[in-house]
């Protein structure tokens, strides 16, 4: 049982699970709040190798890297978190809490992290999701949500020139190139996008998240087959990627509209 639990409390922790919750958030009727929501879970990602480099803790053995604070637990509290300041229902608020708890016990009993890991993710995510709701409620932010990302990638410039060049690792790079693209393509398409919220239909919705996925796999093994360093790749593929998911909305729309389906 407490094994069952355990590998519970790491899947939603988990990126994949985070990005493909986005991914079908943002894609239907809550652009808006999972848009936001990618955007301080990218961050994060970038702001916690920063802090890593910091302290240097090591992971418990016989695993390398540093441990302080937890890169899982940490992306899962902002996630979590700004999911529960965007919607403000009590009883989704709780799950968040439980679910959360589940994170932590999970990393722990499988050995992943220490106790101090997993409370210092809980502190530096808490201190984000303070000023993440500061920056919600202020009108430069609600009226072009895209605003937050271009904030948040300065922020993230900077966290990258601070970490050591030694202790900037793969995720970083896939965090960063995902950060601008996305905050790139929300940007350009932003003023098409608002007149999009009530033309699809769950076909039509079936039928972007397609777009989206297969898009999205092209350019992850397209930018393989060219000759860059891993890190230039890893950053141009996410780039890419986060633009082509802000850009297949309007494609299917543009496609509905010339064959006369609404």
């Amino acid at each position: 049982m407490l094994e069952l639990i355990a590998k519970t409390g790491l899947f939603f922790s988990q990126p994949i699970v985070l990005a493909s919750i986005v991914l079908v958030g943002f894609l239907n009727r809550h652009e808006v709040i999972f848009g936001r929501t990618l955007l301080i879970l990218l961050f994060t990602m970038i702001y916690n190798v920063y802090l890593k480099s910091i302290w240097q803790l090591p992971l418990p053995a016989p695993m390398e890297g540093w441990a302080f604070p937890s890169g899982h637990m940490h992306s899962a509290v902002v996630f979590w978190g700004a999911l529960a300041i965007e919607f403000r229902r009590f009883w989704f608020s709780a799950l968040v809490v439980f679910v959360l708890c589940l994170a932590g016990y999970g990393l722990v009993y499988h050995g992943y992290h220490y106790p101090i890991d997993i409370a210092g993710a809980v502190g530096f995510g808490s201190l984000s999701l303070l000023i993440y709701r500061y920056l919600q409620q202020k009108s430069l932010f609600k009226e072009k949500p895209y605003r937050l990302g271009i904030l948040l990638t300065l922020l993230a410039v900077i966290c990258i020139l601070l970490t050591p060049a030694f202790a900037r690792k793969l995720h970083l790079w896939q965090a960063f190139g995902a950060l601008i693209g996305f905050t790139l393509g929300w940007a350009l398409l932003s003023k098409q996008q608002q007149n999009l919220a009530h033309f699809f239909n769950i076909k039509q919705r079936f039928m972007v998240l397609s777009i989206a996925l297969m898009g999205a796999c092209a350019y992850f093994y397209l930018i393989r087959t060219l000759p860059l360093g891993q890190q230039l790749m890893i950053f141009s593929q996410f780039f890419l990627i986060a633009i082509w998911v802000n850009a297949s909305k309007m494609i299917i729309y543009r496609l509905s509209k010339k064959v006369g389906y609404q």
